[in-house]
């Protein structure tokens, strides 16, 4: 039998959580909205909101004076209906700043903020929210912005927990005194995020990303970053944790997301789509920004998509120049196994992968462990069908380590052309279609990831190999075949054979790349190439 006092927290937290289903009410200006805010009702702007005319600012300065001692907006939906909210200006000292301080359960869709102007000499700062918990956002857009903040600053919401974003913007620039800075939400636990982008600059401290600072369990998929810079401004003996997308995570899955942005960490832990996971799985990446370390003082663990990667990465692309000091790769700075269990000095660990994934950027580093792909390769991780096409420097000058500067692992069918001389295709190999064929491995099914339009009708001709890590991208690049001609030459062609078992010489059906002695060797049927000696 319920007793009288839990009957009525029953009966309270029913009225609460019926909430979302209530009509909405209609707000035209900001003080109907204060109104319906502080009655925990759904909103639903029915026009757009100025808050430059004088008894606007007094109701917004009266509206964000107040609310910290108000309950947090719980289970209700604020709907902005398509409309815009202009000239939101704060400066002051609280914690949990903004348009709402803390949202429960909530759902916030359809509202633009127009030139906000937000100066906080506190923690956990957002646009619409300071700090949200099993709440969605949806299509909410920020636009010609300014964010100074502390710890926990995000464009959209300050901390975030078991939420979720989708199709959110944040157009403007952002300013961390502090750590856990990001484009959309400065910290999260256990949150997605669905397209959503960055079109600004940020200046940070550690844990600074393009879309989120720190992430603890979560997703990312479709999100970009455009801007001039995204910086982690720390002392060279801290981690920066700066990336394109997201600082630092843990247990977070990354895919086809893109990142624009300069990225530069002036501590250790800096790369192009995310500065370091420590557990995850990056896929369909792509990072055309330079990624930059100005001066740490040890490892620095500098790469084209990650810094320091825990996890496995596949299909991932990078354009962008790399610089560091150690541990500098075009992909990866340095690549690890994931911890799976840990008793005081015992450790075990998982395998991790890199597959079919490509670096066409220059790699520049002033200590040991540069490579094309990799730094520092792990025992227990290993590459595997990959491309490196760039410029590898060490100390100012040409050097071949166009997989990996330091390895214990397996670099197995991967292929690499350098500046330096070394490497086992020429430029024709690549335009006619045979570099695409031996990353297949010879293989022509239509789930293979390397595509290239050779000869195909109606389609645009692909000057190298492309990853599709989609299927609308496969569907715009071709499978690349191979036919033997009269007189034994091979032909690459987007044209599938009569005959594809018999297209293709037995001798050059399969190849990898192998480490021996210190040395690169590709095998391929019964004869191999050292890259170090050119034989």
């Amino acid at each position: 039998m319920r007793t009288a006092l839990s009957s009525l927290l029953i009966l309270a937290a029913t009225t609460v959580a019926s909430a979302q289903d209530l009509p909405f009410t209609d707000v035209s200006n900001f003080q109907e909205f204060v109104s319906a805010m502080r009655n925990n009702q759904n909103i639903r702007l029915t026009a757009d909101i100025y808050l430059t005319s004088r008894e606007s600012i007094e109701a917004f300065d009266d509206y964000i004076g107040g609310i910290f001692d108000d309950d947090p907006y719980v289970n209700a939906t604020f709907d902005g209906n398509g409309h815009t909210i202009y000239d939101m200006t704060y400066k002051g000292t609280d914690k949990n700043i903004g348009l709402f301080r803390v949202a429960e359960g909530c759902t916030f869709r359809n509202v633009k903020f127009e030139a906000p102007d937000i100066n906080n000499d506190n923690g956990v700062v957002g646009t619409l929210c300071g700090t949200a918990d099993r709440c969605h956002f949806e299509n909410v857009k920020v636009t010609n912005a300014n964010i100074d903040g502390k710890t926990g600053t995000g464009g959209i919401c300050g901390t975030a927990y078991n939420t979720t974003f989708s199709h959110c913007t944040y157009h403007g620039d952002i300013f961390g005194h502090g750590d856990h800075v990001g484009g959309i939400v400065g910290y999260g636990e256990d949150c997605t995020f669905d397209d959503c982008s960055l079109n600004g600059n940020i200046s940070a401290g550690t844990r600074t990303g393009g879309i989120v600072g720190e992430l603890v369990r979560g997703s990312l998929q479709g999100c970009s970053s455009y801007s001039f810079y995204i910086k982690a401004n720390v002392p060279a003996s801290y981690d920066s944790y700066a990336g394109g997308i997201v600082g630092w995570g843990s247990k977070v899955s990354i895919k086809e997301c893109v990142n624009h942005a300069p990225v530069e960490g002036k501590g250790n832990n800096v790369g192009g789509i995310i500065g370091d996971l420590e557990e995850g799985d990056i896929t369909g990446c792509t990072n055309f920004g330079r990624v930059t370390n100005t001066g740490a003082l040890y490892d620095n663990c500098v790469g084209g998509i990650a810094g320091t990667l825990r996890g496995d990465i596949s299909c991932c692309t990078n354009q962008g120049a790399v610089a560091g000091d150690n541990y500098v790769g075009g992909l990866v700075g340095d690549f690890l196994p994931v911890v799976t269990d840990q008793f005081l000095v015992w450790k075990s660990y998982r395998e991790t992968y890199m597959l079919n994934c490509a670096n066409l950027g220059t790699v520049y580093g002033t200590d040991n462990n540069v490579g094309g792909l990799v730094g520092k390769l792990d025992e227990e991780s290993h590459i595997r069908e990959c491309l490196s096409i760039c410029s590898v420097r060490k100390h100012n000058e040409d050097c071949n380590n166009w997989g990996a500067g330091c390895t214990n692992g397996e670099v197995h069918d991967c292929y690499f052309r350098m500046d330096a001389g070394a490497h086992n295709f020429e430029a024709a190999d690549v335009e006619s279609g045979r570099l695409t064929w031996l990353l297949n491995d010879g293989q022509t099914h239509s789930d293979c990831v390397w595509r290239q339009n050779v000869d195909a009708p109606f389609r645009s001709v692909d000057p190298a190999p492309v990853i599709c890590s989609t299927e609308s991208a496969r569907a715009d690049h071709g499978i690349v075949h191979i036919v033997t001609n009269s007189d034994g030459s091979p032909t690459f062609t987007n044209v599938q054979p009569l005959f594809e078992a018999d297209a293709a010489p037995a001798a050059t059906r399969s190849s990898r790349m192998i480490y021996k002695n210190g040395r690169f060797i590709i095998e391929q049927g019964d004869t191999s190439y050292d890259f170090q000696s050119g034989k």
